[in-house]
């Protein structure tokens, strides 16, 4: 692929303010999940990890990431995720599999920033599902599936369409 049509451009672009390099500070966001899945952490151990996208405002198209440690003490909390996000697991060794429904819904995040023994820590909460992801499309919800499957829809009157028939 030949791109040299934007060599000019690059040489002449100056490189935009982004702040401060900082993460995005504690507070609610409205986002969208880009990202959601089951995988090992550095130590090798499984945990679900998800990447948030700010929908809006001024912190609009930044990065929020939550990771949780699949853990004894932690499974409540995942649960608990799993609920809001309308994820329903019939067994809990199915969440690798189910996890990736989420991508594409519209959630309300909240990050709150701890200091514990001298140490920052990030954490981030799903407080609810605002819109589940579009295309979901299965019209028979069964119990493996979200129930809100038509949460972007909207009501389309047949009166006056254009239509002639």
């Amino acid at each position: 692929m030949d791109l040299s049509q934007y060599n000019e451009k690059y040489e002449q672009s100056e490189i935009p303010e982004t702040g401060s390099g900082d993460n995005v500070p504690d507070g609610k966001y409205q986002c969208y999940i880009e990202f959601a899945e089951v995988r090992k952490s550095k130590s090798g151990k499984p945990m679900v990890s998800y990447q948030f996208r700010v929908a809006s405002g001024p912190h609009e198209n930044r990065c929020i990431f939550k990771n949780d440690l699949i853990e004894d003490k932690r499974i409540p909390y995942i649960k608990k995720d799993m609920e809001t996000l309308q994820i329903i697991l019939k067994e809990f060794s199915d969440l690798p599999d189910a996890i990736g429904d989420c991508i594409d819904s519209t959630v309300e995040v909240q990050k709150k920033t701890k200091i514990k023994n001298g140490k920052e820590f990030e954490n981030v909460y799903i407080n609810s599902l605002v819109n589940a992801r579009s295309g979901w499309t299965d019209p028979e919800p069964n119990e493996t599936q979200p129930q809100n499957y038509y949460a972007d829809a909207k009501e389309v009157s047949q009166e006056n369409d254009g239509i002639p028939f």
